[in-house]
């Protein structure tokens, strides 16, 4: 089926087909080419906050702005990953990940009140340092899998900040140091959209008001859908606060990017769609 929208006046998107998008002129020819090559030959674009980044990304002019700027540490994770699957980046110290995430639980442990103390993140950061290995590390993850299970099945529903932290300690230990900052960073977020909706329930009649029933077991999450913006502010704060810890870990990956290949893929792509095109 074929599509097509606009996004306001900064971008727009030009579908051949439901998965094939392309970058209006709008955009930087590097962050044109970035989008298009990413979206298009790595693919995975639900995993993108897909219009509202595209939205603040033809913004900037270079990848190694993005980096710099970013107000979200997920999109500048995203960013990181997909570039390394189109070989265009090369990564030093990739367990500097695993340090920014093991520090990003450990703040958002301290901003909302939560003790920081876990088997896995003590572990992640040992392993970060080079004094447990690698198989050390996902046997001590594993271990504690029964744990993280019960705070997803049980925990997230009910908008618990603890169980939030538990995950993202948890992911702290993922085999990616990448993917790990990622998950690490999205909990922590989820932690504190989750407080903000808990505190904001203790201020409201709502517990009164379901009291008796089986939603005050979800007090929390019933307090955020009804006031969205509370967590929402919360969760923009937190990102943020990520996205600054990210940045004082991991120097800018973005500093040398090799332009020709980059290039070379996104345009050998625009030509391959063209041809499809003139087959349809």
């Amino acid at each position: 089926m074929n599509i097509a929208f606009k996004l306001d006046s900064v971008a727009e998107i030009h579908p051949i087909r439901t998965d094939w998008f392309f970058l209006s002129r709008n955009a930087t020819k590097e962050i044109k080419y970035f989008v298009t090559a990413a979206f298009h030959l790595v693919g995975d674009l639900d995993c993108w906050d897909s219009k509202e980044f595209l939205l603040w990304v033809c913004h900037c002019q270079t990848l190694s702005n993005v980096w710099t700027i970013c107000h979200r540490a997920d999109w500048m994770l995203m960013v990181v990953e997909q570039s390394l699957r189109l070989g265009i980046i090369e990564l030093g110290n990739r367990e500097l990940f695993r340090q920014f995430a093991c520090s990003c639980v450990k703040a958002a442990c301290a901003e909302c009140g939560i003790n920081a103390s876990s088997v896995v993140l003590s572990a992640a950061e040992s392993h970060s340092r080079g004094a447990i290995t690698k198989d050390e590390l996902f046997r001590v993850q594993k271990r504690m899998g029964g744990g993280a299970t019960g705070a997803g099945v049980c925990g997230l529903p009910k908008w618990d900040p603890v169980a939030a932290l538990q995950l993202g300690s948890w992911h702290t230990a993922d085999s990616s140091p990448l993917l790990a900052a990622l998950r690490a960073s999205h909990f922590a977020a989820r932690a504190a959209e989750f407080k903000a909706a808990q505190e904001g329930a203790a201020g409201s009649d709502l517990e009164e008001r379901v009291r008796g029933t089986w939603k005050e077991y979800y007090v929390p999450k019933l307090f955020g859908e009804e006031h969205p913006e509370v967590p929402k502010r919360a969760g923009y704060h937190a990102r943020l606060h990520s996205a600054e810890i990210l940045r004082k870990t991991v120097p800018n990956p973005f500093l040398s990017v090799n332009s020709s290949r980059l290039g070379l893929l996104a345009c050998s792509l625009e030509q391959f769609l063209a041809s499809e095109a003139t087959h349809t």
